[in-house]
Order: structure tokens, then C-alpha cells, then sequence
């Protein structure tokens, strides 16, 4: 289950089990939800003026940073892009093993999409971005629900 508040409104998660991502024990916790931010951590049952909801039993964690993600194309071709955020992923990383498709000229898109489509299929989409600010904004364009980074890809290194 991922949970996020609506911007601005104000919630506590009560009754899970917080793993914190610190290597700390996992421990029963409140945590405290201001839009889509952590503002507390909360002893269990503490006094809060945030609207209450029960997780009893449920793992709660911040989210997961997907660091070897070829999603490239996938967060064009489905922005909502669930399979991520049900896994409680938040954070990819793009632009994996030194292959990405920005930036790119006519030539290299066309290498690009040959070369990995096996990895990301050959979705219907508008390939006309080449810089990685524009391939970036194309993705922002979308109803983001991941945020995302980029490594910067072999062929800017060699040039």
C-alpha cells in the first residue's frame, strides 16, 4: 500500500511498523504525513491534530529509490506508472548502463531504439526531444508519479 496525503492535508499513519531506512530495528510508530512529507515520527498513540489512519500491522517505510530502473520510455508511455508505486518505489534512476536516449541526435535516437527495444518495447510515442532537458521536461509534461533522475549516458562521456 502507498499512502500520500493530498497537498496540504494532514494525516498520521497509526499502528504500523516503521522501518526507517537508517538500518535502526524496525518499531511500532505513528508517522505524521504533512502532504507528501514525513513532518513526525510519533510514539504510538501520541496526540496529533492530523486526521488519523489505521495501517495496524502494515510496514511503513519512506520511499524506495529504484537505482537500476530502464524505465525510460515507461514513464512516457504511462505516466501513472503504478507498477512502480506499488512496489513503494519513488525515486528512479534513468539512463541505465551508459545507454539512455538523451542526448541524442537523428542518428543516435534511431541507434537507441533499435538497440533497446528489447528492454523498453517500441512504444507509440513522439521522439523528438534530443537534449536531456528536453527529454526531462517530456517526462514532466506527464502526471508524474515517481520523481526521477538521469546518469549521464556513455556517449556524452566519450564526446
Amino acid at each position: 500500500m502507498l499512502h500520500s496525503a493530498q497537498s496540504g492535508e494532514r494525516v498520521v499513519l497509526r499502528g504500523g511498523i516503521l522501518v526507517d531506512g537508517t538500518g535502526a530495528p524496525r518499531r511500532a510508530a505513528d508517522v505524521e504525513l504533512d502532504g507528501d512529507r514525513i513532518s513526525r515520527i510519533l510514539e504510538p498513540g501520541a496526540p496529533s491534530d492530523a486526521a488519523d489512519d489505521d495501517v495496524s500491522g502494515a510496514i511503513v517505510a519512506p520511499g524506495f529509490i529504484d537505482m537500476h530502473a530502464h524505465s525510460d520510455l515507461a514513464v512516457l508511455a504511462d505516466p501513472a506508472h503504478a507498477a512502480k508505486l506499488e512496489q513503494g518505489v519513488t525515486l528512479e534512476v534513468l539512463a541505465q548502463d551508459g545507454l539512455g536516449y538523451a542526448p541524442v541526435d537523428d542518428r543516435g535516437m534511431r541507434t537507441m531504439r533499435e538497440r533497446l527495444a528489447a528492454f523498453n518495447g517500441s512504444p507509440d510515442l513522439d521522439f523528438t526531444w534530443r537534449s536531456v532537458a528536453d527529454y526531462l521536461a517530456r517526462i514532466d509534461r506527464g502526471r508524474r508519479s515517481t520523481s526521477r533522475c538521469s546518469c549521464r549516458t556513455a556517449r556524452c562521456a566519450r564526446r
